[in-house]
């Protein structure tokens, strides 16, 4: 399973997927940040994991911060002071570990979340074989779409 967040601007969307439910979340919270993007933020994660960022945040461990290509030390104490507390609720998840549990569910919100109607979305997966997994329901669903 990938988590994804989707940002939509002017000039680009931009779909970022992670492995980890706890990682996307992370993710949302850093770029809340001022002077904190998307890239910066996947540079983050890439520097440290969800937990081991959290507990930074928490502790106020700027050096280790400051090692994360892009975040100097202004922008650690911010990310310090404006993380502190909501940081605590990140739990770790499995790879893998979803919300529903039911790939059909997950499928439908993918297409949702890449802008089809409900209706479409729902309409696309019902036609396809049971048993499938996520990724294969999303592929199959989305070459149906194509075809109207």
């Amino acid at each position: 399973t990938v988590h994804t967040h989707l940002t939509i601007r002017e000039d680009a969307h931009l779909l970022y997927g992670f492995m980890t439910v706890a990682e996307r979340d992370t993710f949302r919270l850093l770029i809340r940040v001022n002077g904190i993007g998307g890239k910066v933020a996947l540079a983050c994660l890439s520097g440290l994991s969800a937990e081991r960022l959290s507990q930074a945040v928490a502790e106020g461990n700027t050096a280790q911060l400051t090692a994360i290509p892009g975040i100097g030390q202004k922008t650690a104490e911010r990310l310090v002071v404006e993380l502190r507390d909501k940081m605590g609720g990140i739990a770790p998840g499995p790879v893998g570990s979803t919300a529903s549990g039911d790939p059909r569910q997950e499928a439908i919100a993918a297409l949702l979340t890449l802008g089809y109607k409900p209706a479409q979305a729902s309409q696309a997966i019902a036609g396809l074989a049971e048993g499938l997994g996520l990724e294969d329901l999303i592929r199959q669903s989305l070459q149906n779409l194509s075809r109207h």
